[in-house]
């Protein structure tokens, strides 16, 4: 039974992914919320999404390279754990490039921050957050670098005022570990990472204008009312 469960771990990681922003987003419609102020989707310079995006790259450079230095036994068990991610194909690579990364962002960032900041000094807001962000993840490494990662999208969301850099961050991360399987064995090579590390620069300098928007933190009341992602496509 577990073994049949693992099997189709990948299509109920996006099943559930799938209902659980779906929920979100018909929950805050049907109440009337705008899903801009409701759900952090506003608007969001281009340049700033492809900014983070790109520097989440690095900051999978960075981590793979301070996993390789942990203990052996630490990587046994987080191995273990990582199933879903060293999964390849279509349901796998849509799970964790697309249905994981959305449905976190949305729950975590957009309904979890934004309500805590309400309430608290926005640091403390943000740092309970990524606690909530790293704890979902399980094992100790995961739950480690996860709330590090927690800290940096919080850290963004509240620059930006909006979920979508973070949700491109996120699905970048979750990209670098080849769930479509097109690198084969290239993927898991020290030369991978120098080619990332590459790309992570230049998308970096191309997107430079990107940081403009990681500048200013506008408050809430004053952030701009730009189309949301779901206005947008309605007109």
């Amino acid at each position: 039974m577990a073994e049949r469960l693992l099997d189709g771990l990948s299509a109920l990681t996006l099943l559930s992914c799938l209902i659980i922003a779906a929920v979100l987003l018909l929950w805050f419609l049907l109440r009337k919320k705008p899903l801009s102020e409701a759900a952090g989707l506003r608007y969001c310079s281009g340049w700033t999404v492809g900014f983070c995006a790109f520097g989440a790259v690095g900051l999978y450079v960075l981590v793979s390279l301070v996993l390789a230095l942990l203990p052996e036994s630490w990587m046994e068990e987080y191995g273990k754990a990582m199933r879903l991610s060293t999964e390849t194909g279509l349901i796998p690579a849509l799970a964790v490039v697309a249905g994981a990364p959305v449905a976190e962002e949305l729950v975590f960032r957009g309904v979890i921050q934004s309500r805590l900041e309400r309430a608290m000094p926005v640091w403390i807001a943000i740092v309970l957050q990524a606690v909530l962000f790293g704890f979902i993840h399980g094992t100790p490494v995961q739950i480690g670098y996860a709330f590090l990662m927690g800290l940096l999208f919080g850290y963004i969301c509240y620059r930006t005022g909006s979920i979508l850099p973070t949700i491109a961050a996120h699905a970048a991360f979750n990209a670098m570990n080849d769930p479509l399987g097109l690198l084969g064995g290239f993927a898991e090579k020290w030369q991978f990472l120098a080619v990332m590390a590459a790309v992570c620069a230049a998308g970096c300098v191309l997107c430079r204008r990107g940081l403009s928007g990681l500048r200013t933190a506008p408050e809430a009341e004053a952030r701009p009312t730009s189309p949301t992602v779901c206005e947008e496509i309605t007109e």
